[in-house]
């Protein structure tokens, strides 16, 4: 008894030192970046010329700004740690690639490994958020907070039909994960996700219509490519998997590289509609475009090699690519295959920074009726650039929510509702004329 007792009084002591000791480190790291964003408020010239030496757009430094200064704040006052920690820390590291990447020279090579080291630092307390809160509650953070929609299994219900098949296409076994009645929906993923980003959406509509999920190569169930990952890759082996499936005029749902896939698909094929989610393809290539593609091919051929950083920049990545708490299983299962997957990362990055990977004209022909879900808090493929090209869409409807890269998957009862109403406004028949006005 005296043992426990005595041990509850250590314990007693300690929770104020480490109270204090994580809030002076928290103000140690924060000072770095406030002070950083302070002096480039007052002298900006400097880092104005810095950047167009390295060729990085001078239009960057008010970002840059509010993210040290922002952040920073944040990180000191010990709100969403890990939101702030994981942004400071990608930062660090993209810092240190573009602007001191020479380690032939000795002072570049301090400040390569000094940006790296602090990165380091803040992925880890991005990664321990929970335990670093400065409020006892933050053990139940939204982070972690499961909505009431939020699932914890990925199966059908088992009163809906459902299967598992691979098909053939061009020596690639593809998985077709199938579920329900009625007209066929085909679902098309992101860049390192699988058939599970479905799962709820599926749950939602396999009632009335099949579920047709086909994970790309190298992912879920899949085999892998002898071809590099690209939207116009996946887009012949999706119209050789439709043709031997024969789905009779499909809706197809694609979000980022799936939805550049769908929309070479409908260039091609009969379809009822289409659903775009943040797709690609509907930029310009500019030289920003193109730099921005190679910094993220940097990124992912690090994780190719095995740096050891990687995984969790990766995890701190992508807790601000899926933001919501209905994805949180989901990003859990991602992040623990990015290792695995980061050559088609990096293959998919690669692509989307050459000019095949422009796709305006396929898209803006197409007369099939078109319903872009946007995610608004999509820093990836924001919606503000590609509005130009949506404006010029023949049959279009554009509706928004609160996520972060995928809607469906963030979102899925806002999403479903959507998608329903989108349906009850397709024709009932598919003018083949329509259709196919692009081919």
């Amino acid at each position: 008894m005296s043992h426990a007792i005595q041990k509850e009084s250590v314990d007693s002591r300690k929770r104020p030192l480490d109270a204090g000791v994580k809030v002076f480190g928290r103000a140690l790291v924060a000072a770095l970046f406030i002070f950083a964003g302070l002096s480039k408020i007052l002298g900006p010239q400097p880092y104005l010329d810095h950047m167009k030496e390295f060729g990085v757009p001078t239009a960057l430094l008010p970002a840059v700004i509010a993210l040290e200064m922002g952040a920073g704040l944040t990180l000191l006052l010990g709100w969403r740690l890990r939101v702030a920690a994981g942004a400071l820390g990608v930062f660090c590291i993209l810092t240190a690639v573009i602007f001191h990447h020479e380690l032939g020279i000795k002072t570049e090579r301090t400040h390569f490994f000094k940006d790296l080291a602090i990165a380091g630092g803040l992925l880890m307390a991005a990664a321990h958020a929970e335990a670093i809160g400065h409020a006892p509650k933050s053990s139940s953070t939204p982070e972690v907070a499961v909505e009431p929609r939020a699932r914890t299994h990925s199966a059908v219900p088992t009163t809906i039909p459902h299967s598992t098949a691979r098909v053939m296409a061009d020596d690639v076994l593809l998985a077709v994960h199938r579920a329900g009645r009625g007209s066929p929906i085909v679902c098309l993923s992101a860049i390192g996700h699988d058939c599970h980003d479905y799962d709820a959406l599926t749950e939602g509509l396999s009632d009335e219509f099949e579920v047709v999920r086909i994970e790309w190569p190298g992912h879920g169930d899949s085999g892998d490519d002898h071809e590099p990952a690209s939207a116009a890759r996946y887009a012949d082996l999706l119209v050789a998997a439709l043709d031997q499936l024969q789905l009779d005029t499909p809706i197809l749902i694609g979000n980022s590289i799936g939805g550049a896939a769908s929309i070479l698909y409908a260039s091609r094929r009969p379809v009822r509609g289409l659903v775009l989610c943040d797709s690609g393809g509907l930029v310009e290539i500019t030289a920003n475009v193109r730099r921005i593609c190679r910094l993220y091919e940097r990124f992912f051929a690090a994780g190719e090699r095995g740096a050891v950083w990687f995984a969790p920049a990766f995890r701190a990545y992508y807790r601000m690519v899926l933001t919501q708490p209905a994805a949180s299983e989901q990003r859990q299962r991602i992040a623990a295959g990015a290792q695995r997957r980061a050559r088609l990362f990096r293959e998919a990055w690669a692509s989307f920074g050459t000019i095949n990977a422009d796709i305006r004209d396929a898209a803006t022909s197409l007369a099939v009726p078109i319903w872009v879900a946007w995610a608004e808090h999509d820093r990836t493929i924001p919606l503000k650039y590609c509005l130009p090209a949506i404006r010029r869409f023949k049959n279009v409807t554009l509706s928004t929510f609160d996520a972060g890269h995928s809607p469906f998957l963030e979102q899925p009862r806002a999403f479903v509702d959507g998608f329903l109403g989108f349906v009850d406004r397709l024709p009932t028949t598919v003018d083949e004329d329509m259709a196919c006005a692009a081919i």
